[in-house]
């Protein structure tokens, strides 16, 4: 059976299909090498039997989910009953998940759909790490520095003035693993519109939220207002509870350990400036 070996965050995933599972390019950056042992194991079968949710199934848009027999159980559902079956099916159990998808995705599974259908984030957050919606950069000093906010704050570009004027290395440009307790921040398989996804590992010196501003400066914020503004930019299913909660106590524990600092910012060197004396000061 063919297997493809991904670490995220310390975590290594196993791929085994009954099919070739194509490379992804944002993927690949993650690959390791078949010796290391696995965290996860996703087994990927191919059936076109579409799984009966229950009655009592959640459910947002074409996606399902529900808990049993120590399982949750996650469906993506694309056709409707009597048509050509197109779907995805998830029980994922500590330590593995058996993965169904249609047999019209034969030929189509990649490692990243996999993953992603496998239900990544969920099973990153089982294993204590979060995903954030954040631009990533490594200071020359070594430590991680995330830039977080809504889409078209100006995480990128914060990201690139540091590459300029601060020597910063941009890990990646759309999302972060973080795992708050230990403080240290991650790559993970998604770029954005930057196109920079890098397997890097960092002790996380803070998370940035941004607010364009005609001045540059670092303020503080409230505890409750920096944890909204964290949870808002996480990576989980909002409408599951189980979810909800487990993202809920991840978020507060990154505020709790990790500085969380709002910078008023324009798009030039004084932002740099700015947020440099600020982590000098703390």
């Amino acid at each position: 059976m063919p297997r493809k070996l991904y670490r995220f965050g310390g975590m290594t995933f196993v791929l085994e299909a009954d099919s070739p599972i194509a490379d992804s390019p944002m993927c690949e950056p993650f690959r390791v090498g078949a010796g290391e042992p696995a965290d996860h194991t996703v087994r990927l079968t191919f059936s076109d039997r579409v799984p009966d949710p229950p009655q009592n199934a959640l459910r947002q848009g074409p996606v399902y989910r529900w808990y049993t027999g120590g399982a949750r159980c996650t469906l993506q559902r694309y056709s409707a009953p009597g048509r050509t079956p197109q779907f995805t099916y998830a029980e994922t159990r500590p330590g593995h998940t058996d993965l169904v998808f249609a047999e019209s995705y034969r030929t189509g599974a990649s490692a990243r759909v996999v993953l992603e259908s496998a239900g990544l984030f969920d099973i990153l957050a089982d294993a204590g790490m979060l995903v954030l919606h954040s631009a990533y950069i490594v200071t020359r000093q070594g430590e991680g520095i995330l830039f977080s906010g809504p889409s078209g704050i100006g995480k990128s570009t914060q990201a690139a003035l540091w590459q300029r004027y601060g020597a910063a290395q941009t890990v990646n440009g759309d999302r972060a693993l973080v795992r708050p307790d230990t403080g240290t921040v991650s790559g993970v398989m998604y770029a954005g519109t930057s196109g920079i996804c890098r397997n890097v590992t960092a002790p996380l010196r803070a998370v940035v939220l941004l607010h364009q501003a005609p001045e540059s400066r670092v303020t503080d914020i409230r505890p409750q207002e920096a944890f909204a503004r964290v949870l808002s930019q996480c990576a989980y299913h909002q409408w599951d509870p189980a979810s909800a909660a487990r993202m809920t106590e991840l978020a507060a524990r990154l505020v709790t350990n990790i500085p969380v600092r709002q910078l008023d910012c324009r798009a030039d060197e004084s932002a740099v400036r700015a947020l440099e004396e600020a982590l000098r000061r703390t």
